[in-house]
């Protein structure tokens, strides 16, 4: 594009500069995680935590922000504020899901397995002879469903 000259002695140049708003940032957090989530679980043995790309749902709240913000009425501020909220609330779930997935890197890099929550801390190693040392079914210490074998799911 060529310089436009304006009524003073300076050159003026036309520039698409930008300012993010939150909405913009969670999307593109969002894809960066993900991006990140698959890179480290396709490194990782057997079923690593899936970090969903939750960048299509947040794109959409966007647009809707965009839309919300054309409009002209006294509602639009709370609708805003609404949406990002809605957006930041997903990407709060791609963050618990990616720290899920580098506590199992974690392990994995330490030659640990990952243990249920509902485990002893040390039962894990004597798998097999700790399942007895269980309390009952219907008692479990987390309140997770129990497998066949006694243990979390």
């Amino acid at each position: 594009m060529p310089p436009v000259r304006s009524g003073s002695t300076q050159t003026v140049v036309e520039a698409d500069i930008r300012y993010p708003s939150d909405g913009v940032l969670a999307l593109q957090g969002a894809r960066a995680l993900a991006r990140a989530g698959r890179k480290l679980a396709g490194r990782l043995r057997g079923r690593p935590v899936r970090v969903v790309d939750r960048s299509r749902r947040i794109g959409k709240l966007v647009r809707a922000i965009s839309r919300t913000l054309a409009r002209r009425t006294g509602q639009r501020v709370d609708a805003v504020v609404a949406l990002n909220a809605a957006a930041g609330r997903a990407l709060a779930s791609s963050i618990g899901e990616a720290r899920r997935l580098a506590a199992q890197a974690r392990g994995a890099a330490r030659g640990a397995a990952p243990r249920p929550s509902c485990m002893p801390p040390g039962a894990w190693r004597t798998w097999p002879s700790a399942a007895s040392a269980l309390p009952p079914r219907s008692s479990s210490g987390c309140g997770a469903r129990r497998s066949a074998t006694g243990w979390c799911r």
